[in-house]
């Protein structure tokens, strides 16, 4: 059963790209009908402040990362372009979690135990936004689907416990890239403005549409030690700086 549910997962998701691919050929060929000019071409970098939205979410909180990348853009007519993006992009999370609790040992006597737990989640991708671009003058609005492919992902973890006195501690990086769908779907929307010479500024979010983790079994009960736990996905704000070449 489980082979078959991967088959079939699989199965979907290469139909899903073959529609995608045959929509991003039809825009492309409508765009090399139309265009009177050529494409013009930049980059971009900024900053990421992001958070991962889960079922039960535990003290999740907003981390600050940055993105870079290049992009181009395809006129269609004076006021839309379509703008495809190759960046890389950190996102993730923080998360915290405090506790206190009086037990009985086996003598009966009572024993304070208190933890913490403080750590980030970081996810490392590629990502190929396709975005429609509707101009306004120099302000523009844009919208469309993102397409991610997770390059690496890790937990950094630190713990403390204390119990009468007596304390424990651990600071660890795990590797968590295997337990992860290498694929994310999601969307972007945003504004921005973009000068004359070139230079432009985006304020943008960005969501995820899939689970991030392979197994639906993350529901399991994390929550006992202040993980994150269901269904998770990745919520993104960016802003970022960017430079378009031969602007006019």
């Amino acid at each position: 059963m489980p082979a078959f549910t991967s088959y079939k997962s699989f199965y979907l998701n290469l139909t899903l790209m073959k529609k995608l691919a045959i929509l991003t050929f039809a825009i492309f060929a409508s765009y090399f009908a139309q265009a009177q000019t050529g494409p013009s071409f930049g980059v971009k970098v900024g900053a990421n402040y992001s958070t991962i939205t889960a079922d039960k979410d535990n003290g999740i909180k907003y981390k600050p990362d940055f993105h870079l990348g290049a992009f181009a853009d395809f006129g269609i007519s004076d006021m839309v372009s379509i703008r495809p993006e190759l960046l890389y992009s950190r996102k993730g999370a923080k998360y915290e979690f405090r506790a206190t609790e009086v037990v009985e040992d086996e003598f009966g006597d009572e024993q304070t135990i208190s933890g913490e737990i403080d750590g980030k989640m970081i996810h490392q991708y590629l990502e190929v936004p396709v975005l429609a671009h509707i101009k306004a003058g120099n302000l523009f609005f844009e919208g469309g689907p993102t397409f991610s492919y997770l390059l690496k992902s890790e937990a950094d973890m630190k713990m403390k416990l204390s119990s009468d006195g007596m304390d424990f501690s651990m600071d660890e990086t795990v590797e968590t890239t295997e337990d992860m769908k290498r694929f994310e779907f999601g969307y972007a929307a945003g504004i921005g403005y973009e000068l004359p010479s070139g230079l432009g500024l985006t304020l943008r979010y960005q969501g995820g549409l899939n689970d991030l983790y392979k197994e639906s079994d993350q529901d399991s009960d994390d929550e006992g030690l202040g993980l994150p736990s269901g269904k998770m996905k990745n919520s993104v704000f960016q802003l970022s700086l960017s430079y378009r070449f031969g602007a006019r």
